[in-house]
């Protein structure tokens, strides 16, 4: 059993260095090459293989090979909330957020698409387990003196109304 566990732990860290490097180095192999056609049966066996618990573990590059998106959060600063999010880039934009079978979205949580060219998409999961599309300064559900902004990273975060109209001074 151990040693099946290793063996796993090595191909899924080969199969993730592979991956990262062709993401990173932007580079697509053919669909119809042998590698393309390893990392996909691997990465198969590895979803039916992982629970979301033990997903969550692995790092960000990993996560992002084997189910397309990366969830982020960052804390609110003064309040005990935070900003919960999928990250997601492609080479075009989404019809519509697809989370992956190893994220179970939540209320509030939010989709972010970047591409290039073009302005993040941005969404939000709502209390009837629908994607919304939103845009900067989309009222937060619950917390009536936040908003939803970018930041120059491009990441969401819920921040006060006054910060939001002060940061939009200051950009422009």
């Amino acid at each position: 059993m151990i040693l099946g566990t290793a063996v796993l732990a090595v191909c899924v860290s080969v199969i993730a260095f592979q991956s990262w490097l062709i993401v990173k180095n932007g580079k697509e192999q053919p669909s119809n090459s042998s590698s393309a056609k390893r990392v996909e049966r691997v990465a198969k066996t590895l979803s039916r293989t992982f629970t979301e618990v033990s997903f969550r573990t692995l790092p960000a590059p990993v996560q992002r090979a084997f189910a397309g998106v990366a969830r982020r959060e960052r804390k609110l600063r003064n309040i005990n909330e935070y900003t919960v999010w999928f990250e997601s880039r492609g080479v075009r934009p989404l019809v519509a957020p697809a989370v992956g079978r190893f994220h179970t979205p939540r209320r509030e949580d939010l989709f972010v698409h970047t591409y290039p060219g073009g302005k993040p998409q941005m969404w939000i999961y709502n209390e009837d387990s629908k994607w919304i599309p939103v845009l900067p300064l989309f009222p937060h559900p619950r917390l009536a003196a936040y908003v939803l902004q970018l930041s120059d990273r491009r990441q969401p975060g819920w921040v006060t109304k006054e910060t939001a109209r002060r940061n939009v001074r200051n950009r422009a």
